[in-house]
């Protein structure tokens, strides 16, 4: 008897302990990976938010995106399915890689699957609720999922080797990018977008932004100063 009550009072504490989380948040302009208590690698772009539990609970894993880009290779475990928490939809997964991001302000949510199988259930529409296989994502456009093939898989997670891919990306995608990478801000002092000519490769950020900025000016129809006292980049 006294046994069963010490059990049950072990299960209670460690129930208490799992619904309990931290917060980590990543500064602009840095990334940071970790290995979880199960194995699960994670990996955390610039200016992510994340909500980890304290210990996992007994029947599952769950973690919750608050903002930015997370990759994960999970640790299989059939008996707790990992779960993938953001603002507009959950990510169930039992042992795979992928990359979600998740942006409330900005409307944005993907899942982009590398390896394995993960079902995507929106919050925002019931109906929308997808079984993904490798190769392919879903992605919010006007409140609902959309459902497709990934047109670069390489581009995937890239940020995680710190590399910027700038396939098929437009200027303002782009911008936005490096004002994460290298913690600066971007204001645009033309009427329109500048266009770049070329439409594949990677740009290292351990390169600077000096040098980002110099590649694209090659390719593209722009001009550039920086300001080192105020971190701004003036494109005009």
């Amino acid at each position: 008897m006294i046994i069963g009550a010490t059990v049950w009072s072990r299960i209670s504490v460690l129930d208490s302990i799992s619904s309990q989380s931290e917060i980590i948040r990543v500064p602009t302009g840095e990334r940071m990976d970790m290995i979880l208590a199960d194995g699960t690698h994670l990996w955390m772009n610039s200016g992510t938010e994340v909500e980890l539990p304290v210990i996992f609970s007994r029947k599952h894993r769950n973690i919750k995106v608050n903002e930015g880009e997370v990759l994960l290779d999970v640790a299989k475990n059939e008996d707790k399915p990992f779960f993938v928490d953001t603002w507009a939809g959950t990510v169930k997964v039992l042992g795979t890689r992928f990359e979600v991001t998740a942006d409330e302000k900005k409307g944005d949510f993907s899942a982009s699957l590398i390896r394995g199988s993960i079902r995507v259930t929106s919050k925002l529409n019931p109906e929308d609720d997808y079984t993904l296989v490798p190769d392919e994502m879903v992605r919010l456009e006007n409140g609902s999922l959309k459902h497709g093939r990934i047109k670069n898989i390489t581009a995937i997670g890239c940020w995680s080797e710190g590399l910027i891919d700038v396939t098929e990306v437009s200027f303002e995608e782009l911008m936005s990018k490096f004002e994460k990478a290298f913690d600066v801000r971007i204001i645009i002092d033309r009427d329109n977008m500048p266009l770049i000519t070329y439409t594949r490769g990677k740009i290292r950020i351990s390169d600077g932004l000096e040098h980002a900025l110099s590649m694209l000016e090659l390719g593209s129809d722009f001009r550039y100063r920086i300001d080192t006292e105020t971190a701004t980049v003036h494109i005009y």
